[in-house]
């Protein structure tokens, strides 16, 4: 049985999501500290494999759609292609809006490139990172193994990926500085796993204080730097 519970999937699954609903008090906190790393491993594979099948789906759908317009084209003595059918019925905007929408939407996922040096075989090996999920073959690479073993801050991905990543780390500078630490902070959006512990951490000093007075006074700090 999963250790993620039906409360942490329901937060999960909202658009306003941020780390900190999750330990919203000391029931949630009890929950998390309970859940195992196997089972979001387990969660996130069933949920590509879902989007996967959904895309199918979708294509498959569209695809029939297509052929029975082709079909009726076919038939007729009066259009030629199914665009000119499409235009007709005053489509053709809808058509090219809908394709438009489609193709922001498969271009939403960042990927990134890690390079692994093997010096005991004399080999480098790629990986691809997408949308902060590594693959089971980096996971299981022992370069890899011997990277987090050396370091444990290094399993957090985006602090693995700002190692080991050059364009990782062009597009997201280190702009926010907590204390000694200076870390990037997505000023605009939701907070990563590094910026959420020291949020948590500068709450206990600012109990009265948000997440904005948090980003103000974290990117005001690395300024000052």
């Amino acid at each position: 049985m999963s250790t993620l519970t039906a409360k942490i999937l329901s937060k999960l699954n909202t658009t306003d999501f941020n780390i900190g609903i999750l330990s919203a008090d000391n029931a949630d906190r009890a929950a998390l500290v309970k859940v195992k790393p196997e089972d979001i491993d387990t969660l996130i594979d069933n949920l590509n494999q879902l989007k996967t099948y959904v895309a199918d789906l979708q294509e498959h759908k569209q695809a029939n759609a297509r052929k029975l317009l082709e079909s009726l084209v076919a038939e007729s003595s009066e259009f030629s292609t199914v665009e000119e059918l499409l235009s007709v019925l005053g489509k053709n905007v809808e058509t090219s809006a809908s394709a438009a929408t489609t193709a922001t939407k498969m271009n939403t996922n960042k990927s990134f490139e890690v390079v692994l040096t093997d010096s005991s075989n004399n080999e480098r090996r790629t990986f691809t990172i997408t949308n902060k999920v590594l693959p089971k073959a980096l996971q299981n690479d022992p370069v890899y193994q011997a990277i987090i073993a050396k370091n444990k801050e290094l399993t957090d991905v985006d602090l693995f990926l700002r190692a080991y990543s050059p364009t990782y780390a062009e597009q997201y500078p280190i702009n926010a500085k907590f204390k000694k630490e200076t870390f990037y902070l997505n000023s605009k959006g939701r907070l990563n796993a590094q910026g959420t512990k020291y949020f948590e951490a500068w709450k206990k000093e600012n109990p009265e204080g948000d997440e904005k007075s948090f980003k103000e006074a974290v990117t005001k700090a690395y300024k000052n730097v």
